[in-house]
């Protein structure tokens, strides 16, 4: 233990954790090594709980905890706390842990992290590099045990690095970099932790985990790279609350119309509407990982939307708009009801209810529905269920068209179909900096990728 006394009354932790920042709350659990206060505190817990401070001592607890799960105050008198949270949001927040706010930690290596980076009153920052590593290997599919073989870096030295326990010398950095084909300055010089990030995807049911991880890692990188091309800036959008079922996903939808400034009319371009919004949306390569779409966006940052290239034109549209409903209205990941939300979000966003029943034919047919479907560049599938959901074709007519889409291959290869959007934003901004003299290597070493990847990337598509 260390030669310092702590503290664990209950008004000096109480006084501590009140000034930390309030991003703590909501911050990621990725850490299995925790602290416990050894017996000598426990009896110190104890006592505390004699005297009635139960219920203060488990809400320091949940101000410990990011998920509510991370720091626990048990009824024995045990408080434990997971240590990454403490070093990687200590590190972004500037925050400074005061020794009153460690109590005793029993484990000995954790002491002597905190001993060496706490002791001063002051966090180094190792986050940034510990947080870009993981989510690079993450992104490139690779377990700590793959890239230890590749890089000569030792899996143990990897996964204290990953944990903001251990740095690595430049030599040992330069071989991860190689290894992760990212420039060595990547790491070098990263200044901020990447901030884990809200992430929705609209995948298969037999979508791997695997693939969810590596593509949630994508988008992590992808909206830090997103902020290096275009600038730090804040999104036209807001958050929605459904305040449980008394605001609809189509009030919603209505709401985000409104604030976008587009009436009623048909959207004619999408992905230029969401990206004059502030959102950074590139075409990805995600067939052969079953996923759709994946949409993050971070508490202070630039929403980002990874639409698949294999998805064609008129679903890829109803795609964007089931993710952006996702992140104007959800927290997280959620089940099968966020999906039915986020389907409705994005049918009324993409065609309004009013409208519909107005254009709507009497006696709606192929011939009939097709000026629909070009007017307002769905699909025939989305078009006919927005008719049963705003009642004006009953469940037997919408179960028969569906079997007519499918049985004839319409569901697949579209009548009539509409071109593809294609992103522009991250193009114009960086042909606007090459334009003014800067060059693919500087902009590929800012948004911590090596120039061939950063073309490929950002360029090759549209050039």
């Amino acid at each position: 233990m260390s030669n310092a006394q702590p503290i664990l009354s209950k008004a000096s932790l109480l006084t501590s954790i009140a000034a930390w920042p309030a991003p703590l709350m909501g911050w990621r659990t990725s850490f299995v090594a925790y602290a416990q206060v050894p017996p000598r505190c426990n009896r110190l817990c104890r006592s505390s709980i004699r005297s009635g401070h139960t219920s203060a001592a488990e809400g320091i607890a949940e101000s410990w905890s990011p998920s509510g799960s991370n720091a626990v105050f048990r009824q024995d008198g045990i408080f434990s706390w997971r240590l990454r949270d403490c070093v990687r949001l200590g590190s972004a927040q500037g925050l400074s842990f005061r020794r009153s706010s460690l109590a005793c930690i029993e484990n000995r290596h954790a002491l002597g992290i905190f001993r060496n980076r706490v002791y001063a009153g002051v966090l180094d920052d190792l986050s940034p590099r510990a947080s870009l590593l993981e989510t690079v290997r993450l992104s490139r599919g690779l377990t700590q045990t793959a890239l230890a073989e590749v890089s000569g870096v030792s899996q143990g030295t990897l996964s204290k690095v990953e944990t903001g326990l251990l740095d690595l010398d430049p030599e040992r950095w330069a071989a991860v970099a190689d290894a992760l084909g990212v420039p060595v300055e990547a790491f070098l010089e990263a200044r901020a932790a990447i901030v884990p990030a809200r992430v929705f995807h609209r995948k298969k049911k037999s979508t791997p985990k695997g693939a969810l991880t590596k593509i949630g890692a994508d988008a992590a990188l992808m909206q830090q790279r997103a902020d290096a091309i275009l600038g730090h800036a804040r999104s036209e959008l807001r958050r929605h609350d459904l305040e449980d079922g008394f605001v609809t996903p189509q009030e919603v939808a209505q709401d985000v119309r409104s604030e976008l400034r587009l009436g009623q009319d048909p959207i004619s371009d999408l992905i230029a509407t969401v990206e004059a919004a502030g959102v950074a949306v590139l075409r990805w390569p995600l067939e052969s990982l079953q996923v759709d779409a994946i949409a993050t966006w971070p508490a202070e940052g630039r929403p980002v939307v990874l639409v698949g290239e294999h998805v064609p034109a008129e679903r890829q549209r109803f795609t964007i708009a089931h993710e952006l409903g996702h992140a104007v209205m959800h927290n997280d990941a959620g089940g099968d009801e966020q999906e039915r939300q986020a389907d409705a979000f994005a049918g009324e966003f993409l065609l309004p209810g009013r409208k519909l029943r107005v254009e709507w034919p009497a006696d709606p047919s192929l011939e009939t529905l097709l000026p629909l479907k070009r007017r307002w560049k769905i699909s025939l599938a989305a078009l006919i269920r927005r008719a049963q959901d705003e009642a004006l074709i009953d469940d037997r007519t919408y179960r028969e068209w569906s079997i007519r889409l499918s049985t004839s291959g319409m569901h697949r290869r579209e009548p009539d179909p509409i071109p593809i959007e294609q992103p522009q934003a991250l193009t114009k901004s960086i042909a606007a900096a090459l334009d003014g003299g800067t060059t693919i290597d500087q902009l590929a070493r800012k948004a911590h990728m090596l120039p061939q990847e950063f073309s490929s990337t950002f360029m090759e598509e549209h050039a």
